[in-house]
């Protein structure tokens, strides 16, 4: 997967500077582009915009390269898969969709017996 930050990573090696260089001339604090390269955060805003001028690199096709390769939220059947997350097993749901339920009216009947007692 070639995400934002390792694109950027290859673009600033390309141009032959450092991270310090590119955190000067994009008036961007160092550990930020650290950061983005490594892929623990993506740039957002004008801190992308900044480091794209600097580079050379257009921000409508790193966007939408990055965007093509994120993995497709679906719901895959048989597999309780939904947007990407594991759903908990039907007799989990079941459960706990019964003990919300029976909280919301334990919660419900004192509020309404108080409106009834108002009116």
């Amino acid at each position: 997967m070639n995400t934002i930050g390792k694109q950027i990573k290859t673009k600033r090696q390309l141009k032959g500077l450092t991270q310090e260089q590119l955190a000067d001339a994009a008036k961007v604090n160092l550990r930020t582009i650290q950061r983005i390269e490594n892929s623990e955060s993506k740039p957002r805003g004008t801190t992308l915009v900044l480091i794209c001028e600097v580079l050379d690199i257009d921000i409508e096709r790193l966007l939408k390269d990055n965007f093509k390769e994120e993995p497709k939220s679906e719901v895959l059947q048989g597999n309780n898969v939904v947007f990407n997350y594991k759903l908990a097993s039907k007799g989990t749901r079941f459960l706990a969709t019964l003990v919300e339920s029976i909280l919301f009216y334990i919660l419900l009947i004192p509020f309404t017996l108080i409106g009834y007692m108002i009116l």
